[in-house]
C-alpha cells in the first residue's frame, strides 16, 4: 500500500521525531506528491500551515503516526 492511499483529509498525524515531540499535523490537502496540513496544539489550536512529503507518512524515527482519522 502506498503512502498516499492512507493518508487522507481530516487526520491528524503525529510527528516521530524526538526533537518535535507533541508536534500534531491536521491534513486539510493532498496534491501530488504532497500533503498539506495545519500543525495543531493540544487544544486543536491551529499555528501555522505546513507542507509534507507523502512518503514521510510511516511509522519511523523520521516519519508519522496517525492519531485519528
Amino acid at each position: 500500500m502506498s503512502a498516499a492511499a492512507t493518508v487522507s483529509v481530516g487526520q491528524t498525524w503525529l510527528d516521530n521525531d524526538k526533537r518535535f515531540r507533541e508536534r500534531r499535523i491536521r491534513i486539510t490537502a493532498i496534491e501530488g506528491a504532497f500533503a498539506y496540513g495545519w500543525v495543531i496544539d493540544a487544544n486543536d489550536k491551529a499555528l501555522r500551515e505546513t507542507r509534507i512529503a507523502l512518503k514521510r507518512f510511516k511509522p519511523n524515527s523520521t516519519g508519522y503516526r496517525l492519531e485519528s482519522k
